[in-house]
Formats: structure tokens, sequence, C-alpha cells
């Protein structure tokens, strides 16, 4: 077993005992929320470890940045054109406000010479601003 493997394992042993936690307190304190809080914990752990994984693949193969740089972007034109399509034109806006704004901030750090262009970074600087 390789030793990142073996610091994961140890890093989601540790989540446990807060995971835990969180729920005793919520229940404690009556929030009313019930298995909510322990879904959302587990449920956001399995998809930090997807994701963990779908890079680990991306580092290896630098022409998949792209792909999962459009996947990010794609993620979340969907995801805000959902929440606004009863608005009007709230869709376009919605992607449109995505695309422009990801994009232009995204392509200013790196034409600036701010970062590194380096596929970690392009990939951590997309992830930090498009999410």
């Amino acid at each position: 077993m390789s030793r990142e493997l073996i610091d994961l394992g140890w890093f989601g042993l540790g989540l446990v005992p807060v995971a835990a936690v969180t729920v005793m307190l919520l229940r404690w304190r009556n929030v009313g929320l019930g298995w909510q809080p322990l879904i959302a914990i587990v449920r956001a752990s399995a998809q930090l470890a997807v994701i963990a994984i779908l890079l680990a693949g991306v580092f290896k193969t630098p022409w998949l940045v792209i792909a999962f740089i459009v996947l990010m972007f794609s993620t979340a034109s969907w995801t805000s054109a959902r929440r606004v399509a009863e608005l009007h034109h709230g869709r376009r806006a919605a992607v449109t406000g995505v695309l422009a704004g990801a994009g232009l901030s995204i392509g200013a750090v790196f034409a600036l010479g701010l970062m590194d262009t380096n596929v970690r970074y392009l990939i951590a600087v997309a992830g930090i601003v498009i999410g």
C-alpha cells in the first residue's frame, strides 16, 4: 500500500470523531436537522475522494487538464442556470456570468504572471474561481 493511501486513511479516520461531535452537538442543542449533517459530511467526503482520484489521473495526463476545466465550467454553469431558470433570460445570464467572470479572472491571473503556468496551479486557480 502506498504512503499516500495510508495517510489518507488516517485523515479519514480523523474525520469520524469530528462528524460524531458535530451530530452530537446539533442533537444536544435540539437543532432539529436529524441526520442531514452526517449525510452531508459523508456525501462531501465521497465527492472529494472522487475528485482526488480524477485529479491523480489528470496530473499524469496534462491534456486532460482542459477537459477537467471544461467539466468545472459546465458544472458551475449548469448549477447556476438551474437556480435562476424562472427569471427572464436567467439561464443565459447565469451561463454568461460564469463563463465570462471566471474565464476572465483565470486568464488575468496567468496573463499577468501572478501564478506559474503549471498544471497543478491552473486546476487549483480554476477550482477556486469557478467553484
